[in-house]
């Protein structure tokens, strides 16, 4: 999945160079410029790519353990099991 993540992001880098509403007088809902109204999606894509990024790209060392103190982070080797009801 973060292959994916990876070219999602490439690929907003690349449409975000819109050179082909430079010259457009076209309007969006009758009132937002083409050029804007095209930025305003790209941020709400962006947003999108930014939560699967967090979501299957980042790194599972850097979570926080809430009972460490503050900046430190928890590893697997850290992590005790609880103990077993039985």
């Amino acid at each position: 999945m973060c292959p994916l993540v990876i070219a999602l992001l490439v690929g907003l880098c690349v449409i975000h160079q819109d050179f082909w509403w430079w010259g457009s007088t076209r309007m969006v809902l009758g009132f937002i410029p083409i050029g804007l109204a095209w930025h305003a999606f790209l941020s709400v894509a962006a947003s999108i790519v930014w939560y699967l990024a967090t979501l299957f790209c980042w790194p599972r060392v850097l979570t926080l353990d809430p009972t460490a103190g503050m900046g430190q982070a928890q590893t697997d080797s850290q992590v005790v099991p609880e103990p077993r009801k039985e």
